[in-house]
């Protein structure tokens, strides 16, 4: 973010505003902001997957909450015994509830940026 507003305090529609008389306030409020906020809240969502897979990998090596607490990882662990023995859905459902957000959030991310950024190609359009 601190690059982006670098960048973007370079260009010369905000050095106009400023040499124009405009204080570094309403450059900030009326220039600055509208171009950063979006690719900040598009960093933002896309920390929570980011969230879901450390919390559960924590817990799952028994580093994260306590196990008396619900956790996904902790489910997964739990169920690891059941897996070796051919019971798969124990493991199932929680590795879906650790998967399926994710794909969710990424999609919805990928989205969100295409709509900040219409002109920018996909990456996985080819």
């Amino acid at each position: 973010m601190r690059a982006e507003l670098l960048s973007l305090r370079a260009r010369p529609y905000v050095e106009a505003a400023i040499s124009g008389g405009a204080s570094r306030l309403r450059v900030t409020v009326r220039h600055l902001l509208p171009a950063v906020l979006p690719q900040a809240g598009l960093a933002a969502v896309l920390m929570v997957p980011h969230a879901i897979w450390h919390e559960s990998a924590l817990s799952f090596l028994g580093l994260g909450l306590a196990s008396h607490k619900a956790s996904l990882g902790a489910m997964v662990q739990s169920a690891r015994s059941s897996l070796l023995a051919g019971d798969w859905w124990p493991t199932l459902f929680p590795g879906l509830l650790i998967i399926i957000p994710t794909l969710a959030i990424a999609g919805l991310a990928g989205a969100w940026r295409e709509r900040i950024n219409p002109r920018r190609q996909s990456e996985l359009t080819l």
